[in-house]
Order: C-alpha cells, then structure tokens, then sequence
C-alpha cells in the first residue's frame, strides 16, 4: 500500500503469495515492487521485515545451485552464425557472451551430466539486441519421452519458469516463434523441492 496502517500488521502476504510475486514479475522480464510502507518509526513493521527475510531464503536455496554449469549444450539447426557465438556460451556464466542463432526457430538442447530433479528454469536472452523470442517451450527426457514441462511467450532480460519437478539428464529449449533470429546468453536449470508452484 501507499501508507502504513497498523490494522494491517497481521495481514502480511504469505510466503507463497510472496513467491507468486517474484515469479510473476522478476520471472516474467519486469522488476519486483513490493511497496513496503515504513510505520510511524521511519522502519519496515517486522512482520513484513520478517516474511521478506523468509522469501530471501527460499530464493537462495533455489539460486544456488546451477545444475546446468557442467551440462553440454548443442543446437539446431547449426549455421555459421554459431561459429562466432557458440553453444557453450549459454553456461559460461558471463554477461557478455551469448548463443545466436540464424533461424527464427531453433532448438538448444542440453545435456546434464547425470539425472537429477529439475522444477525451475531461468533464461535470458541477449537484451543489447534486443527482445527477440516470441513463443517457447521447454521440453525434458523423462522415461525415454519428450515431455513438455512449461510455455510462455516472451523472454526478454529474464524469464523464469516453476514446473512440476522431473528427474531428467536432457532438457531442450525450443524456440518457435521469434522476431529476429534468436540470441540467449544464458540457460539454467534448479531444484528446490520446497519451492511453492
């Protein structure tokens, strides 16, 4: 709200309305605006300190641990424009590098080194040139079968998808629709079994 009023102190979001939020917005290309009204002391009540501390919480066991740093990544279809910016871009862990590709579909697969559980996924696309992809899916191996296990439009600076946790080696990113062809500098993949969806 705009201002503190104490009759709400008890009416603090829950962890999982909190979460919502994040994801919706931070996991969604937008910015994460929680419009915490300082009380009559210039402070943050400590109910909303306390839940904002909680979702810190959740979103470092979630975050801290790549799965997809070790991974192999390919693509396709392959064209010169990878030659310049490669596959393996997309798990360097820098900023500056990116994967491009020259069709407006494309597929980048990759390969984990080892099965494991899998509920969220963060990707970026390299915003210097702009919001290019339109439509995607992710897809992972599970029992020998390509499953589906999440859409959406947009990437933009980031987008991050909660799924139902699988337990794959093998998780493909299909791109397709895109304005231009399509440039990512990044895909990872997380596991947090306590995360709400």
């Amino acid at each position: 709200g705009w201002f503190y009023h104490a009759e709400e102190d008890d009416r603090v979001k829950t962890l999982d309305e909190l979460a919502d939020v994040y994801f919706g917005s931070v996991g969604g290309n937008a910015c994460f605006l929680l419009n915490f009204s300082p009380d009559r002391r210039g402070l943050i009540h400590e109910n909303d300190a306390a839940r904002a501390g909680e979702l810190g919480e959740l979103l470092r066991r979630t975050f801290a641990i790549d799965l997809a740093v070790t991974a192999t990544v390919s693509t396709s279809p392959v064209d010169g424009s990878e030659a310049a910016h490669p596959p393996a871009h997309l798990i360097d862990g820098r900023p500056d590098t990116y994967w491009a590709s020259g069709q407006e579909s494309s597929v980048v697969e990759v390969s984990l080194p080892s099965p494991g559980a899998i509920n969220v996924a963060m990707l970026k696309e390299h915003i210097e040139l702009g919001q290019r992809v339109e439509r995607f899916r992710l897809t992972a191996l599970v029992d020998g079968d390509w499953l589906i296990i999440a859409e959406a439009t947009v990437i933009g600076y980031k987008r991050i998808l909660r799924f139902a946790p699988v337990t794959t080696d093998r998780v493909r990113v299909e791109i397709l629709e895109s304005r231009l062809s399509p440039t990512l500098s990044r895909v990872s993949f997380y596991y947090n079994p306590d995360l709400p969806r």
